[in-house]
């Protein structure tokens, strides 16, 4: 486990994960922290919400990193230092070669057991200690990059869509027989409120 090493996840896709890392790793900069994002997704949409697209291999770096034990390579100065203050954002990116590095994992843990997941964790601790902060990119389900990215975490960040429904109840579907959804328990156990006994304080 990696002190400073932040993941975002969740199992399921498009509740919002990159654009959270994107504005949490620009925020941190901007707070004067030094910060790695490291985009675990094979969509490597991190790429496009940093700025750094021209400049992403695809996540041809971590694979090598991972599988040819090289050092990984990072897009230096994604948000380089402006001024008093200001902190820096480098960033290690996701793409297609990603899938590759997890099914080569689960091949790898198939072979040697659990510890071959701790792989991943030993080529990010090769750069953490130079950062403030680390905010890994995870991708939905529940593949070995995800499994091997758990056992590096020190924090995990769960972003969840809001519960709309609370909100906004869904209108009951029309049947043949005039039938109905059935009404939340919460919503039955509530007591009635007459309209004509609420009344709002006198404006002081």
């Amino acid at each position: 486990m990696l002190d400073n090493v932040l993941l975002v996840t969740n199992g399921k896709g498009g509740v919002g994960k990159t654009s959270l890392v994107a504005n949490l790793t620009g925020l941190a900069v901007k707070s004067g922290w030094s910060v790695l994002a490291i985009d675990l997704d094979p969509q490597g949409n991190l790429a496009r919400d940093l700025g750094y697209l021209d400049r992403s291999d695809g996540g041809q770096g971590l694979l090598a990193a991972v599988l040819l034990d090289r050092e990984l390579a990072v897009v230096q100065g994604v948000r380089p230092p402006g001024g008093t203050g200001a902190g820096r954002l480098d960033a290690a990116a996701g793409g297609p070669q990603v899938a590759r590095l997890s099914d080569q994992l689960g091949i790898e843990v198939a072979r040697s057991g659990p510890a071959g997941y701790d792989r991943l964790a030993e080529v990010v601790g090769a750069l953490a200690p130079s950062d403030d902060l680390v905010v890994c990119d995870l991708p939905p389900g529940d593949g070995a990059i995800g499994r091997a990215a758990m056992r590096m975490g020190h924090f995990v960040l769960i972003p969840t869509p809001p519960d709309t429904t609370r909100h906004h109840p869904t209108t009951p579907a029309s049947t043949g027989s005039g039938g109905s959804l059935p009404s939340s328990p919460r919503r039955a156990r509530r007591t009635p409120v007459s309209r004509s006994s609420a009344s709002c304080p006198p404006a002081s």
